[in-house]
């Protein structure tokens, strides 16, 4: 939630921006995002897609994440939609890009605007046959998932265009097709497989939807139906779609087990989304063969989709999948009762990200029709709670909209038939209610126009729930409840709109247009009097200019502060491109190491389960020969008490026999003496009448007993029969026991053999895993070791980058500290040096007027002194060497007595250089010298415009800024120096000529010629002599050249 939240602010971000944005941060929110987020942003903002698709390919010119930003945004249907609406050349110079110059990146954006159905107005370009035989040829050399994919999803985006396939040539499909069944044979690539079935899918799809031929009746006859075509309907048909649907069902089982062989989750919902396209291309007869005769693969297929901890991402595809493959009839009750509680679940965006909005019908059906009225109840529960919470402005809100409107969609396209009864009752009981309600406010309209600052574009929203109302609405008029049709109310709707939809980026943006000012100005010969209004607008102009100047600074230091960062970033991303590999590998050897350790656990298992096999056989074959030794001991015995019993009866038979034939024999006697005695003693025959019938009694009871004897007998023998029986019964199973045991015998020696080899096998497997350890160990060593080396490696190129950074930040600190403290020092040092500039130059005019007034006071007593001698009557000549002498120490007594006054200033000002102060004390003996020998001439008088000119000059120097003062400096020190040679040299008083002051003047003149030649000639070579009243500011030494050029401030 939070990623779509900073995916919603950064696009808003950038649509609204004056200028053009960077697209670095939402390249990086774009790569984190799953593709749920995506279509989850444009579902919430469609007023904001079109803006971003200016923005991103008015970027495609100034930033490298324009181009990667629209490969990755035109896989949601909406952005790619409007990038075909609104720049619908790009796609063409995009496939020119791709096939002439083989750019990758053109290459994944033209794969991605392909990927779904195009629009029916949309007319593709010429290049596109050239485009699908660079792919079919970049397959056909390396054929993988890479590869596969990009054919994969351009077909899938090509299906409901059969006539680009027709533009296609036999060639290029049969390498297809070949390529793809060898892809086929190979059963360790799961999704290889799948891609390859998916693609045949698409064609096969593609090609049913092609226009029928007239002449022929069928579109077997159309140039598509070829010897490719017919291999690759075989997959679906009669003749390989039992095996297509055992492979794809075996993979489904694969990707809802625990170990899924090393898939991720959204691999493993990718593949069984592929496996629905197969399943829902195969032959409803070929599907229903499978289905009949494979009940134990519908089985695991069930368990796996239920079991407890599966990911609830491949737990609903797994069940898409088992709605798709099974008729509705036969779905099981747990797999409806499961898909009933998803659809309905409080995680509607989970539902809405990981299903198709096209899978809902299915499972809907399938729910319905094995639930009945109590799913039908269900959804319309959710429907109707959906329709009494229109007034949330969120993502659940809206997700659970889309959700509402695709059940009620579904249960609208199951008929009258099964909804009719259900719909009535309930709308009896809360249906009309809520429908009601909710017509109220029909239809809603947004309460701000536009979205800004809000998570969901509420116009967006408002078009969902309306769209939900009509929908509900015409499902209850297709039921019969209202007798009324929406169709009036679908073409009077309002439609809200936002206002983000009805402008472009660029409007956001505040241009400037720059007018050509020589021909808005107008060609007049007397001056404009709206002067005024130029300057007002000229000013405009310049604001203008450098504004945009400003901005397009501004977006080249952005855009080159993003290359560097890209630049400067790419080493970092091939080290942890690298980590991730060796991570990966890592996995792979550690899923490598468990497949090995639980194949020896296998092998042990394996061998204790058949050493306890063989201790039990031979616990088995030791019974066993007990069990004969006591068979054949019991049998013995057996036979002779057979033959003690067969011996007995025989004795016993004969006895009786001659028992009964002797008492025969005896009554025969009887009867022939009775017979006898008859003639002889008929009269005593009524006497032995009675004596007959007692013999007669006791014939009878002989006859009994002879009777009772002859059933014994009869008895006896068949005894005799059945211990005969019994004797042959225990000589067969006597053969049978001696069989077992030579059986026995065989399977002993057998498992001795089979003994040993086992032993040698476990021998063997414990050399191999033995090997394998070894190995492993040396792996994991290995591993170990590059792995300290490759961090060791990271860390130290981490910890020099920081430490370059750092230092670079230092520097440029340090350069920043230095440059202000630079440009303070000078300014403070130009300010402290015109304030001694000005207060030397204050006081050399005092030390003037005060050597003037002692000059006249000198003149004045050398004046005196010369009359009070002209009275005293002195000679001339030693009158006139004595005053020049008197000068000469009167001159060296001023000099010192100067130097002792100015000694005492100069000590004021310790801050300048000793140099300076020397000359600055020579400079002051020099003039005041002078001015003393120029006492005895007439002192010549300084005008007043000079003074003025002089005085007004230093006053305007000292107000100045530092820079004018230092570059107006030689100016006065020169006006000073003329002004000075203008005046002329003055001479002592001695050596004047009194009669003649001008000629004394011109001499002197001469002479200070003289010396200043002199002077001259005895200083070094570019260094011209200055006049004692010359203010020169090389003496000072002042540094004001300062080094302010770019490479020191940046």
């Amino acid at each position: 939630m939070s990623h779509s939240m900073d995916l919603v602010r950064e696009v808003e971000r950038l649509v609204t921006a004056p200028y053009a944005p960077s697209l670095q941060d939402l390249h990086a929110l774009v790569h984190d995002a799953s593709s749920g987020n995506l279509h989850a942003w444009a579902a919430a903002k469609p007023c904001q897609v079109g803006l971003l698709v200016d923005v991103l390919v008015e970027g495609l010119s100034r930033s490298t994440f324009a181009l990667p930003l629209l490969a990755s945004l035109a896989s949601v249907p909406l952005f790619r939609n409007a990038v075909l609406e609104r720049y619908p050349s790009l796609l063409n110079e995009a496939l020119a890009k791709t096939v002439e110059g083989g750019e990758r990146e053109y290459m994944r954006l033209c794969t991605w605007l392909l990927s779904s159905p195009l629009p029916s107005e949309l007319v593709l370009p010429a290049s596109l046959s050239s485009y699908i035989l660079k792919l079919v040829e970049q397959m056909s050399r390396d054929p993988c998932m890479e590869t596969i994919l990009p054919v994969y999803q351009l077909f899938h985006g090509l299906k409901t265009s059969p006539s680009t396939l027709r533009s296609l040539s036999s060639q290029t499909m049969s390498t297809i097709q070949v390529e793809f069944t060898k892809t086929l044979r190979n059963i360790d690539d799961h999704m290889g497989n799948l891609l390859c079935l998916a693609t045949f899918s698409h064609i096969v799809s593609a090609t049913l939807r092609a226009p029928v031929n007239k002449e022929h009746g069928s579109i077997a006859a159309s140039p598509l139906c070829s010897h490719w075509l017919q291999q690759l309907r075989h997959f679906f048909g009669p003749k390989r779609a039992l095996k297509t649907l055992d492979l794809v069902v075996l993979r489904v089982i694969l990707a809802c087990s625990a170990s899924c062989n090393g898939l991720t989750t959204s691999q493993a919902a990718e593949s069984i989304r592929l496996a629905i396209e197969i399943c829902d291309a195969v032959e409803p007869e070929q599907k229903a063969a499978w289905v009949t005769g494979n009940g134990l693969k519908i089985a695991k297929l069930c368990a796996k989709v239920t079991r407890d901890d599966i990911n609830p991402e491949i737990q609903m595809m797994g069940l898409v999948f088992t709605v798709f493959l099974l008729p509705p009839c036969s779905t099981p009750q747990g797999i409806s009762r499961l898909a009933q509680q998803i659809l309905v679940q409080k995680d509607c965006r989970t539902v809405l990200e990981t299903i198709p909005q096209a899978y809902i019908s299915r499972l809907v059906e399938a729910a319905t029709i094995a639930s009945g009225e109590s799913a039908i109840c269900t959804f319309l529960d959710y429907v109707f709670s959906a329709l009494k919470n229109q007034h949330s402005v969120q993502y659940t809100s809206l997700a659970t909209l889309q959700v509402a409107n695709c059940l009620v969609n579904s249960l609208k396209g199951l008929g009258t038939r099964i909804l009719a009864p259900t719909v009535i009752h309930l709308v009896s009981s809360l249906g009309r209610v809520i429908l009601s309600e909710a017509l109220r406010d029909f239809p809603r309209k947004p309460g701000h126009r536009q979205c800004t600052s809000f998570s969901i574009c509420e116009a967006a929203l408002i078009s969902f729930q309306n769209q939900l109302l009509i929908d509900a609405f015409d499902f209850y008029c297709s039921v019969g409840i209202f007798a009324r049709s929406t169709d009036s109310i679908k073409e009077t709707m309002f439609e809200p709109s936002c206002s983000f939809s009805k402008m472009k980026a660029v409007d956001h943006r505040h241009g400037f247009s720059l007018k050509n000012l020589q021909n808005s100005l107008p060609d007049v010969g007397y001056p404009r009097r709206d002067w005024r209004n130029t300057i007002a607008e000229s000013l405009m102009e310049n604001a203008r200019i450098s504004h945009e100047r400003l901005l397009k600074n501004v977006e080249d230091a952005c855009r080159d502060l993003e290359n560097r960062c890209f630049d400067n970033e790419g080493p970092l991303r091939e080290v942890e491109q690298q980590r991730e590999k060796l991570v990966s590998e890592k996995e792979e050897l550690r899923v490598q190491r468990g497949e090995l350790e639980i194949q020896l656990q296998q092998a042990l298992c394996t061998i204790s389960s058949l050493q306890k096999e063989v201790a039990t056989f031979e616990k088995r074959a030791e019974s066993a020969s007990n069990r004969v030794e006591e068979l054949t001991a019991s049998l013995t015995a057996a036979q002779r008490e057979l033959e003690e019993q067969r011996r007995d009866s025989q004795e016993s038979a004969h006895l009786a026999e001659e028992k009964s034939r002797s008492r025969e024999l005896d009554l025969i006697a009887t009867v022939t003496e009775k017979e006898d005695q008859l003639d002889g003693l008929q009269e005593y025959l009524r006497e032995q009448r009675a004596a007959n019938e007692d013999i007669q009694i006791s014939l009878d009871a002989v006859m009994k007993e002879k009777d009772a004897i002859l059933d014994d007998s009869a008895a006896l023998r068949r005894e005799m029969k059945q211990m005969k029986t019994n004797l042959d019964g225990c000589e067969l199973l006597s053969r049978q026991k001696v069989q077992e045991i030579q059986e026995l015998s065989a399977g002993n020696d057998r498992l001795a053999l089979e003994i040993v080899e086992w032993k040698k096998q476990l021998d063997n497997k414990a050399s191999e895993s033995d090997r394998l350890r070894a190995s492993l160990r040396a792996l994991e060593e290995n591993f170990n070791t590059e792995m300290d080396a490759l961090k060791q490696r990271h860390k130290q190129e981490v910890s020099e980058v920081t430490i370059e950074a750092t230092k670079y930040k230092d520097e440029g600190l340090v350069l920043r500290e230095a440059m202000q403290m630079a440009a303070s020092s000078a300014n403070q040092e130009l300010q402290t040096k015109d304030r001694r500039i000005s207060h030397l130059e204050q006081k050399v005019q005092s030390m003037r007027n005060e050597r003037a007034a002692k000059a006249r006071e000198f003149s004045e007593a050398q004046q005196h002194i010369g009359r009070l001698m002209t009275v005293m009557g002195f000679k001339g000549t030693a009158e006139e060497r004595q005053p020049v002498k008197t000068n000469t120490n009167s001159n060296k007594h001023h000099r010192s007595k100067s130097q002792h006054a100015a000694a005492p200033q100069a000590e004021s000002f310790q801050i300048l250089p000793d140099e300076m102060q020397s000359q600055n004390h020579d400079m002051l003996g020099v003039s005041f010298g002078s001015v003393a020998s120029d006492a005895s001439g007439p002192s010549p008088k300084r005008s007043r415009n000079v003074h003025i000119t002089h005085s007004t000059r230093s006053e305007g120097s000292y107000r100045r800024s530092p820079r004018a003062s230092h570059e107006q400096v030689p100016f006065q020190s020169s006006s000073r120096s003329a002004s000075s040679q203008q005046r002329k040299d003055r001479l002592p008083l001695g050596d004047a000529n009194s009669n003649s002051p001008h000629t004394s003047q011109e001499s002197t003149h001469n002479a200070s010629k003289h010396a200043s030649q002199g002077r001259d000639e005895a200083l070094p070579d570019g260094q011209a002599y200055l006049g004692p009243h010359d203010v020169c500011l090389q003496d000072f030494e002042l540094d004001l050249d300062l080094d302010l050029s770019r490479d020191s401030l940046f």
